[in-house]
């Protein structure tokens, strides 16, 4: 799962299966956070990976 998110108040701006471009998230909201109306920027504040585990075929 892709998430943006404020680097203020952590409100969730994107959040989907398939990554998408910051600029059209930013475009979506103006350049500020629709909570705190902090300025939103291309640059990121952090940086999560995690790893999902692999679903396996249900034994029979």
């Amino acid at each position: 799962m892709y998430y943006v998110v404020c680097s203020r108040c952590s409100f969730v701006l994107y959040a989907g299966e398939r990554p998408i471009d910051v600029m059209r998230v930013l475009a979506k909201y103006g350049d500020k956070c629709p909570r705190c109306l902090h300025r939103l920027s291309t640059e990121p504040k952090r940086l999560s990976v995690s790893v999902r585990k692999r679903s396996t075929p249900a034994s029979r």
